[in-house]
Parts: C-alpha cells; sequence; structure tokens
C-alpha cells in the first residue's frame, strides 16, 4: 500500500530579472502531486517584468515579497527561510523547474527511512532548450560524508525544519559570492543523516550570466576554491574554519590565491569562457586580455582564444 505524507513543504523562490523563466518555474511547483505546500516568492529588485509576471498568480498557496533593491541570492534566501512554516523545506530556482512528482518521491523517502534529515534528487542541466547533460548517476542511499555526492544543487534537497535549529541559513561569508548553498548542504549532511537519490527530478537551465558566472568581484573568483577548501577540512576533521569561527584564516588563504599571477590568470580565462559561450565576445576577449598581462605562459588562455576566434567568424 502506498504510504501518503501530508506534511506541509515549503519552497523558498528568490527571483531576479527570470522574465523569461518565473512562469514555467512557479507552474512546476504549483502542479506538484504532492499539494501540501506554500512557495514563498521574493522579487530581489528585478528590472524586468519578473514581479509583474509573479503577480498573475492567484493560487492561495503563494506568498509574495520584494525587495525594494538587489539585495542579493543569501539575503533573499534567509529572509524566505525565516518565513517558512512548514516540516520540511526545498528551493526552486526561478529559472529551473521540476518534475511534478518531485516533493512526493523525496517525501517517500523520509517515510521509508524516518531518522533522515535530508533528501537529495538528481538533476539535468539545460545549455539550451535542447542541449541537455544529465548529472552524473549514484547509486541511490545514505550519504557518506566523505564519498558524497556533493553535486547536490541546493533545490534538488529537501530538508527538515529541525536541521535550522543547527545550522540556521547561509552563512553571511559568502554573501554576494558562490558557494554558499553548497557550504549550507555540506552543514547539513555533516551533523544528520541524510540520503541521496538518484532520480532526476530537478532541471536547471545553466546560464552563463547566472550569478556563479558573473564577474563582478575578485573575491567571486576565489570563493569556490574556499569552499573546496573548507569542503576538504570537513571532510577530513569533521569541522573547517568557518565552522570555528576563525574568519582571519580563511581571508588569509583567500589572499594568497588573490595574489597568485598564475592562478588568477586561469580565473579570468574561465569567465572569459562564461561570456564567449553567452555570445558577449567582445568581454570575452577583454578578459582574455587580462588573462594574458596576469601570466602569458599559460597555454589554455591561447586555445580560448583560438576556440573565441571560432565562435567569431562562424557567427558573422
Amino acid at each position: 500500500m502506498k504510504v501518503v505524507i501530508k506534511s506541509m513543504v515549503s519552497v523558498l523562490m528568490p527571483a531576479y530579472n527570470c522574465e523569461p523563466y518565473i512562469v514555467a518555474a512557479i507552474t512546476s511547483i504549483l502542479q506538484q502531486t504532492h499539494t501540501n505546500l506554500e512557495l514563498l516568492i521574493c522579487d530581489d529588485g528585478s528590472s524586468d517584468r519578473t514581479w509583474e509576471l509573479i503577480n498573475t498568480f492567484t493560487d492561495s498557496r503563494i506568498a509574495k515579497y520584494k525587495n525594494g533593491e538587489n539585495k542579493g541570492y543569501l539575503f533573499t534566501y534567509n529572509f524566505l527561510l525565516n518565513k517558512a512554516n512548514g516540516e520540511f523545506i526545498t528551493c526552486q530556482d526561478a529559472d529551473d523547474w521540476s518534475d511534478i512528482t518531485r516533493l512526493e518521491q523525496q517525501l517517500s523517502i523520509f517515510v521509508k527511512f524516518p531518522d533522515i534529515y535530508l533528501c537529495g534528487c538528481n538533476g539535468t542541466f539545460y545549455y539550451s532548450e535542447v542541449v541537455q547533460r544529465p548529472c552524473p548517476e549514484f547509486e541511490s542511499g545514505i550519504v557518506k560524508l566523505r564519498n558524497a555526492n556533493f553535486n547536490f544543487m541546493l533545490p534538488a534537497v529537501l530538508y527538515k525544519r529541525e536541521v535550522l535549529a543547527q545550522v540556521s541559513g547561509f552563512h553571511n561569508f559568502f554573501d554576494r559570492l558562490t558557494g554558499m548553498d553548497q557550504y549550507f548542504i555540506l552543514s547539513i549532511i555533516s551533523n544528520f543523516k541524510s540520503y541521496e537519490l538518484n532520480s532526476y527530478l530537478y532541471f536547471a537551465r545553466f546560464n552563463s550570466t547566472s550569478n556563479h558566472r558573473t564577474f563582478d568581484s575578485l573575491r567571486k573568483m576565489t570563493a569556490p576554491d574556499v569552499y573546496f577548501f573548507l569542503r576538504k577540512q570537513r571532510v577530513e576533521t569533521g569541522t573547517d574554519w568557518l565552522d570555528q569561527g576563525r574568519e582571519d584564516l580563511i581571508y588569509e588563504f583567500e589572499n594568497k590565491l588573490l595574489g597568485s599571477k598564475q592562478y588568477m590568470a586561469e580565473k579570468y580565462r574561465e569567465y572569459a569562457v562564461y561570456r564567449i559561450d553567452s555570445g558577449q565576445l567582445t568581454a570575452g576577449f577583454e578578459l582574455l586580455l587580462v588573462a594574458l598581462r596576469k601570466w602569458p605562459f599559460n597555454r589554455s588562455i591561447y586555445r580560448t582564444i583560438v576556440y573565441a576566434l571560432r565562435k567569431l567568424f562562424t557567427s558573422q
């Protein structure tokens, strides 16, 4: 006999300039086969029609909020987290969508394993409307911290609100950076029994202009490697510098990365690729020029220049 879980799920949706996608994102939640949910949406100071489109929905399960100015994903997620009423909490990015059975399938894992606190599912990246790449498969089961699938996307995890007593939200260290979501998940699975479900239930659009691929600060360049360093510490010792409140040591590590010409040249090259892939060839070439000035001996930079030139000639 099928066991049905009736608990309320809070779905958090920070939204910023997602006019082309917001309707599909909201609809995929409202059409979930698990219907006992609340959808908390916050427009983070969008300059397009995102807020207007949000207001076309009249479903009573939706709570709508709007930031007077853009405050960033970290602030907006934590704001919505404090508004959540559900026994379970998840997120839906405003430019992605979910399989309509996602919540039902993930909740069934909590029925099967009452002692788990987080269930993550697998997903697929869409590089365009037709080009897609599934995330690597993994074996469903209880998470082992040392070899866990750390590629969980934040919106692909569902967790019990009890975890918030110990992991209260995104850490402010990552404000306006990247890695906040992965560190949040890492902190949960480090302290609570969790489960990996190898079912492709979440669909993410790979946007070259999304937060983690937008170049607006040098610290954002180093943030992924800072996170990986903290993750390594957590896996090996059960704690990390941020967990210990030693942000001074993290900034020291960060400054070493920023001071390395070889490292920064590669980072500028990576961001150049994001711009080139999004059709912003001029911006891509400008970043490649900065990379060359930083470290002209990086062969990958020259290969990327050839790649950009091919893109230029084929676009004409």
